[in-house]
């Protein structure tokens, strides 16, 4: 998941340093900070053939139309999308596979944290709504559109950091 997210979100210009969320209570706060929150069962094992569910993969936090620096990520939801994809492939290529959608739910939440913005891109993985190709499939990533908005508000907020 972590190399899948790196080469995604590699466009722009973002490096993470994954941590838990105790030490970081301790005062250690960063400007660009986002706390992401995984939901349910994050691994591809156990997959059991079940009918298939709706509804969305991940979120960000708003409050009073700001973007908060939180978000979650619907394990159980990615999985119960996929089992029947994932369980058509052999056992080792499952957790791959399903690292890989697990990341591209996360890029997309990010996006909104990081580009500060509410609105959905078209196509790639700032759309609002994400197929199983999508998610499967290599090769799935932001648009250049989603990129040129989303480099454009890091050097607005850049800007605004000088002037102060």
């Amino acid at each position: 998941m972590q190399d899948e997210l790196r080469s995604i979100m590699a466009p722009l210009a973002l490096e993470f340093s994954w941590r838990e969320l105790d030490p970081v209570r301790g005062g250690k706060v960063v400007p660009e900070l986002a706390v992401i929150t995984f939901c349910g069962r994050c691994t591809a094992d156990g997959l059991m053939p079940l009918a298939s569910t709706s509804g969305p993969l991940g979120w960000t936090h708003i409050s009073d139309g700001d973007i908060l620096p939180f978000a979650e990520v619907d394990c159980d939801g990615i999985r119960a999308f996929l089992q029947k994809p994932l369980l058509a492939l052999r056992p080792a290529e499952r957790e791959t596979r399903f690292g890989r959608a697990v990341a591209r739910v996360l890029a997309h939440e990010l996006y909104h944290i990081f580009a500060g913005t509410t609105h959905h891109a078209s196509c790639g993985v700032a759309k609002s709504g994400f197929t199983v190709r999508d998610l499967l499939e290599p090769g799935f990533r932001f648009q250049e559109q989603a990129l040129r908005s989303f480099q454009q508000t890091r050097l607005r907020d850049h800007n605004d950091v000088l002037k102060r």
